[in-house]
C-alpha cells in the first residue's frame, strides 16, 4: 500500500479522482485500525457503536477494503508510468519509486522506534531494525516493525514484475495482463488449498493483491485509454472472481490462525473493494476536494496511523482519561494523523519526489537531436 503511487501532480491533474479514491481507502484502514484499538481497550460503547465496530472487524472489514482499493488504483496507475520514449525507462521509474517511498518509510521507522522506546517494552534487535530500512524483511523472514509495512513488499513484487514485463515488451499488451491475472488468481486458489489442508499460514493475501494489481491494469485499458478488447477481458477477469473469491476463502479462511479470520469477512469486504473501485471508476469521476487532499497525503496516513493510535491509547489510558466513544476516538485520531500526514507530505514526500524528478531530468533525458539551422534565403 499501499498508497506508495500517486505522483504529486495528480491531484491537480485530469486524474485527481483517483486521489479520491486513495483517500477513501486511507481513511477506511484508519478507521479499522481505530476502532479494532478502542475495542481491545474495553473501553465503554453503545450498542450503535458496537454494531459499527462489528461491521468494520467483521461482516465489511473495513481494513481489507481500504487495502484492496489501494492495490486497484495501483494497477491502474503504475504500469503506465514505465515509458518508452525516456532514455533510460527503468532507471527513470526505479528513481522515481525509490524516491516516492522511501525517505517518508524511513521517516516512520524512527517515528515508530521512538513511540515504542516511549510507551512499551518492545525492544528490536539492531538486524531487525537494518533489514526494516531494506523493506525487505518480510522476504527474509524477518518481522515488520509496524504491521501495516506488509503491503509494501507486494508493492514491490509488482513493481519488479511490471519492470520485468516492460524489459520484455509485454507490458503495454492486454493479454499479458490478463494473463498474470489469471495466473495469481490461481495461484492464490493453490495456496488457499495448501493453507487448508496444512494448517500453515501460507500468505494468500500475496498473490490475491497481484490479481487486484494486475485487474486495475485492465480496467485503466477499460475507463482511460479506451481499448476496445479491454471490456471483455475486465468483465471475465470480474466475473472469475466473483466465482472463485468464495471458494479461496473458505479454504483459506475458514479457521482463525491469529488475525480473526472469518471466510465471510473476507469475501464480503474484496467484493465490496472491487465492484466500489470499478463503479466509482466507471459512473464517479468525481473531485471531491477533501478526499482528494486525503488522497496525496495517503501514503503518510497508512504509514503513520498505526503508531499514533497506540501512543493516544497508551496516553489515555496512563492519564486516566475518559473515554466514551469509538467515534470520537476516532476522529481524534484522523485529526492527529492527518496534521502529521501533511507535514511529512509538504516536507518530506513531496521534496523528495521532486528531487527525484530532477535527478531524471538531468541525467537521464533525451538530448536534442542537433541539426543544423536552415539556410537563409540569401544564401548559397
Amino acid at each position: 500500500m499501499s498508497s506508495a503511487d500517486s505522483p504529486p501532480s495528480v491531484g491537480t491533474s485530469r486524474y485527481g479522482y483517483l486521489d479520491s479514491l486513495r483517500g477513501v481507502a486511507a481513511l477506511l484502514v484508519l478507521i479499522y485500525h481505530a476502532l479494532r484499538a478502542y475495542e481491545r481497550a474495553n473501553w465503554p460503547t453503545m450498542g450503535w457503536e458496537r454494531f459499527i465496530i462489528a461491521i468494520s472487524n467483521d461482516w465489511l472489514n473495513f481494513g481489507k477494503i481500504g487495502v484492496a482499493i489501494f492495490f486497484i488504483v495501483s494497477g491502474f496507475v503504475i504500469p503506465s508510468s514505465l515509458r518508452e520514449e525516456k532514455r533510460h525507462p527503468i532507471m527513470a521509474f526505479l528513481i522515481s519509486r525509490f524516491a516516492r517511498l522511501y525517505p517518508a518509510y524511513w521517516l516512520s521507522i524512527l517515528f515508530a522506534l521512538f513511540a515504542y522506546a516511549t510507551i512499551a517494552d518492545t525492544p528490536f534487535s539492531i538486524s531487525t531494525i537494518l533489514a526494516n530500512f531494506t523493506m525487505l524483511q518480510q522476504f527474509f523472514g524477518i518481522h515488520n516493525i509496524i504491521d501495516v509495512y506488509w503491503t509494501l513488499q507486494i508493492e514491490i513484487i509488482f513493481y519488479g514484475l511490471c519492470v520485468a514485463l516492460f524489459a520484455a515488451r509485454a507490458l503495454k499488451k492486454d493479454s499479458t495482463a490478463e494473463i498474470m491475472a489469471w495466473v495469481f488468481l490461481i495461484i492464490a486458489i493453490i495456496f488457499s488449498a495448501i493453507r487448508w489442508s496444512s494448517g500453515s499460514k501460507i500468505p494468500v493475501a500475496v498473490p490475491l493483491a497481484l490479481f487486484l494489481m494486475f485487474m486495475g491494469f485492465i480496467c485503466r485499458g477499460v475507463f482511460v485509454d479506451g481499448k476496445m478488447g479491454a471490456r471483455p477481458r475486465a468483465a471475465r477477469l470480474i466475473v472469475g472472481f466473483t466465482v472463485i473469491m468464495p471458494i479461496i476463502s473458505l479454504l483459506a479462511y475458514n479457521r482463525d490462525m491469529g488475525f480473526g479470520e472469518k471466510w465471510y469477512s473476507y469475501t464480503f469486504s474484496y467484493f465490496f473493494a472491487t465492484f466500489f473501485t470499478v463503479t466509482s471508476l466507471k459512473y464517479f469521476r468525481k473531485r471531491l476536494n477533501f478526499l482528494e487532499w486525503c488522497g496525496r497525503v495517503s501514503y503518510s496516513v497508512y504509514l503513520f496511523h498505526y503508531v499514533i493510535i497506540l501512543v493516544l491509547v497508551h496516553s489515555l489510558k496512563n492519564s486516566g482519561a475518559q473515554v466514551f466513544s469509538p467515534i470520537i476516538f476516532t476522529i481524534i485520531v484522523a485529526g492527529v494523523t492527518l496534521i502529521l500526514s501533511w507535514l511529512v507530505y509538504s516536507f518530506v514526500e513531496l521534496p523528495f519526489i521532486q528531487l527525484g524528478k530532477r535527478i531524471s531530468a538531468k541525467v537521464l533525458t533525451v538530448p536534442e537531436k542537433w541539426s543544423p539551422a536552415p539556410k537563409s534565403a540569401t544564401e548559397n
